[in-house]
Formats: structure tokens, C-alpha cells, sequence
């Protein structure tokens, strides 16, 4: 019987002619031919053409499977060089922005530091007895900010609330408390003057007291002002004091823990209405402790609607707070902002402040998210507000053309509100009525605003 072995024997090592490759080639394949044939007879032939094709087909199999991975690879080879030539492309100008905005904010702090130089050359130059009042007060502020105990944090599953309470004894304000007053009694303020937002809280409260509107309250506060805060500042301390005269009015801290040991709601209102929020502070701090402490307790929709609740409370105790002390009302602000990630005005308040501490840098960035999450109807003047001052941002880095834009933006809100209109003669009129005799007469008006 004829095997396989006999084959590559017959073929690779007997009868070799070296003549020619090709005469070599042709006798080989004619004598394996004609062993098929010996062997098999008629079929030999078949068998032998046909294991001709399958070896001929294997073969073009075999170079069309080296030929696609060839190019494969090819493809492979060049689409990973254009990713890396596009990744290059997008990264570069990337990087040369953020140095760029290094360079800007680096320069916008510079400006703002020689602008605070010039400043604190001019109030050198100012009044002895002024200065040594700011003193006094500063002393007594940085006193009381050390009062501030911050106990717990915030985590994903437990909430731990910061402790920012305004721990005020009044031993330690009575000097302060008497101190505004007398300040007060001795200076009869008038449109004239240029009020500090302390001193514009007995205006807001008398005139909440007469039913005047907000829009026109801001813009009283701005002509008493003479523009020295921002308008966003002053509608925010209309709003917050009249927060506080909603929260006395619909009984939120007629319920908390230890009430007999805190504050009466007209004693405190009074005594924001003359410069003194020591005690609105005491109140608000239990309120917000306690809003805390129930969102701890709930779930899902409940336990966010709590927070968010929480932070209203943090921001109008912010506000208030930022009349005489900047750390209290940070901290109450940022912790707003932890409660409720997406509360744009605990942003708005956040970014104002680290603005007023002249960290440029962050107030853009924060700034930035207050323009994509507000919402022109829901939040106009924190949108506003946000426009104006990334307006002044992008002019310090040379982006005129945004910057007007936004600018313009801005503007259209506040011009709208009519914060920033003059009083009429007639309006002026009436303040000076309102004005005189304000102080013997606010503890009526807080008695009116608080029985409605």
C-alpha cells in the first residue's frame, strides 16, 4: 500500500535534476503525478488535480489574511497618529489658556491690592476719632470671630452641621451696642450722608414698617448709600431682613429648643433696626440647628427639600452677619452651599464675599457656575450681579467684547429694578419725614411690622 512517506521520498530525495529550477519543478510534479496514477488508477488523476486546487486555495487564503492584517495595522498605525495629533491640537490651546488666565488673574490681583494701597493711603488721611472707632469695632469683631465654633462635617450618608453660631454674650456687646447708639444720637444722619449698610437696617424696618415696596426700599438704601456697596448687596439685605420679619411673623422660632432662654422677636428686630444683629443671630442660629437636625432624621425628596430650606436659613444669617462680621457670614454662606450644591444664591453670596477678600481667582470661578445654573426668572438679580462683576474680570484680562456683553446684560437688570434712579424731590421729602424722629419711634414700628 502506497504511503505519504513514500511520496515526500519520491519527491524530495530521489531522481533530483539540477539542470533547471524549472525543468526541476516540472519533473517533480510529473512524477508525483504519475504515483497518484500507479496508486489509484483513473481517480489518481482526480485526487491529484484536486489536492493541487485545496494546496492553491489555502495559499491565496492564507496571502489575502496576511495582506488585510498588513493593512490593518497600517490604518491602525495612522489612526492612532492623527488621535495623537488632534489630542495635541486641543491641548495646546488649553494650556496656553490657563496660562494665560494665570497671568490674568495675577494681574487683576495686582490691580485690586494697589487699588486697597491707595484706599488705605486715603483713610489714613481721614478723621482721628473715626479711625479709632473702626478700631474699636474691629477689635470687638475679631473677638467675637473667635467665638465661632465650626464642630462637625458634612458627608455623603451624615450630615454634621458646622457649627457657626454667632456666640454672643451680652456683656461682650454692651460696649458695641452703646457705642452704635451713641454714634447714632450723636450723628443726625441725613440724605446727605453717606450711610454704611448698618446704618441703612432701621430705614429698611421703617419702611417695611409703612408698607413701601422693595424695589423702592433698595433704591432709598442706594441714594443713602451713595453707591458705596453693590446693589446686589442691598436688595439682598432688604430681602434677608424681611425674611426675618416673615420667619418672627409665621412663629419659626416660637418651637425651639430652650425658646425661654432666647431673644424675644421684637427685641431682636429692634436692636437690628439701631446696628446691632448680635441677638437676630442668636435666633437664626437655633432655627438653622434645628432645620439641620430634621433633614438628618429624613429621606430622599424630604431629607433635600429640608437642605434646601437649611440654606435659605444659611443664607439670610450670611446676610445679616455680613452688616459687621465677614467670617461669620462666609462660613454661613459656604455651608449653605454644602446643604444645597445648586443653590444659586448661596453661590451669588459666596463669590461676593471672596471677592471682597479679594480672591479673584475663585469669585470668577464661582461666578461662572452662577451664570450656567440661574435662571432669569427665578434668579435675575444673582444673574445679574454675576454678569457685572465677570464683566470686570474679563475687561482686567483685555476680553472687551464679552465683557460688554455681559456688562450690558448685567445693567438691563438693575436699570429695570430701578435700584440705581435718583429720588424725586417729592421722594426726598418723604424720607426726611420718615427720618425724623426715626429712633423714638422705631420700637412702634417694629411692634406694627410684626402684627401683621
Amino acid at each position: 500500500m502506497w504511503k505519504i512517506t513514500d511520496i515526500s521520498k519520491s519527491f524530495f530525495f530521489e531522481d533530483w535534476n539540477f539542470s533547471s529550477y524549472y525543468d526541476m519543478l516540472r519533473d517533480r510534479f510529473w512524477h508525483f503525478h504519475d504515483i497518484f496514477m500507479r496508486e489509484y488508477g483513473t481517480m489518481g488523476n482526480w485526487i491529484f488535480y484536486g489536492m493541487i486546487f485545496f494546496l492553491s486555495v489555502i495559499i491565496c487564503v492564507y496571502i489575502k489574511l496576511l495582506v488585510d492584517a498588513l493593512r490593518k495595522s497600517d490604518k491602525l498605525s495612522e489612526q492612532e497618529a492623527e488621535e495623537i495629533e488632534e489630542e495635541y491640537l486641543t491641548q495646546e490651546p488649553e494650556i496656553d489658556e490657563q496660562y494665560q488666565n494665570q497671568v490674568i488673574v495675577q494681574e487683576a490681583e495686582n490691580t485690586m491690592n494697589a487699588d486697597d494701597e491707595t484706599e488705605n493711603q486715603s483713610e489714613d488721611e481721614s478723621d482721628e476719632n473715626f479711625e479709632k472707632i473702626n478700631e474699636e469695632q474691629e477689635e470687638m469683631e475679631k473677638k467675637l470671630s473667635k467665638e465661632i465654633v465650626q464642630t462637625s462635617k458634612i458627608s455623603d450618608d451624615y450630615l454634621n452641621l458646622k457649627d457657626v453660631l454667632y456666640k454672643q454674650s451680652k456683656s461682650n456687646n454692651e460696649s458695641k451696642d452703646s457705642e452704635k447708639k451713641e454714634t447714632q444720637k450723636k450723628k443726625e444722619l441725613t440724605e446727605a450722608d453717606v450711610w454704611e449698610l448698618w446704618q441703612t437696617t432701621g430705614v429698611i424696618v421703617n419702611m417695611l414698617a409703612h408698607n413701601v415696596s422693595d424695589k423702592k426700599i433698595a433704591q432709598t438704601v442706594y441714594f443713602l448709600n451713595k453707591g458705596v456697596d453693590d446693589a446686589e448687596e442691598i436688595i439682598q439685605l432688604v430681602k434677608a431682613i424681611k425674611s426675618f420679619v416673615g420667619y418672627c411673623n409665621t412663629a419659626k422660632f416660637d418651637q425651639l429648643p430652650g425658646r425661654e432662654n432666647l431673644p424675644l422677636c421684637s427685641e431682636a428686630l429692634y436692636e437690628l433696626a439701631v446696628g446691632d444683629n448680635s441677638d437676630c443671630m442668636e435666633l437664626m442660629e437655633s432655627l438653622l440647628n434645628v432645620q439641620v437636625a430634621i433633614a438628618q432624621r429624613q429621606k430622599g425628596l424630604s431629607k433635600d427639600l429640608s437642605y434646601a430650606l437649611a440654606a435659605d436659613y444659611a443664607c439670610t444669617m450670611g446676610t445679616l452677619a455680613n452688616l459687621n462680621n465677614y467670617e461669620l457670614a462666609i462660613n454661613s454662606f459656604e455651608l449653605a452651599a454644602e446643604l444645597a450644591p445648586k443653590n444659586v444664591n448661596a453661590l451669588s453670596r459666596c463669590a461676593d464675599l471672596y471677592l471682597q477678600d479679594n480672591n479673584v481667582a475663585k469669585a470668577a470661578q464661582v461666578y461662572q457656575q452662577v451664570l450656567n445654573l440661574a435662571d432669569d426668572v427665578i434668579y435675575p438679580e444673582q444673574k445679574a450681579n454675576a454678569n457685572l462683576k465677570m464683566a470686570q474680570y474679563l475687561k482686567s484680562s483685555g476680553k472687551m467684547f464679552k465683557a460688554d456683553e455681559l456688562e450690558k446684560e448685567g445693567r438691563k437688570f438693575f436699570d429695570e429694578y430701578g435700584i440705581r434712579n435718583p429720588l424725586t424731590d417729592k421722594e426726598k421729602e418723604t424720607l426726611k419725614i420718615l427720618l425724623d424722629g426715626q429712633m423714638e419711634k422705631m420700637r412702634e414700628y417694629v411692634k406694627n411690622l410684626l402684627q401683621k
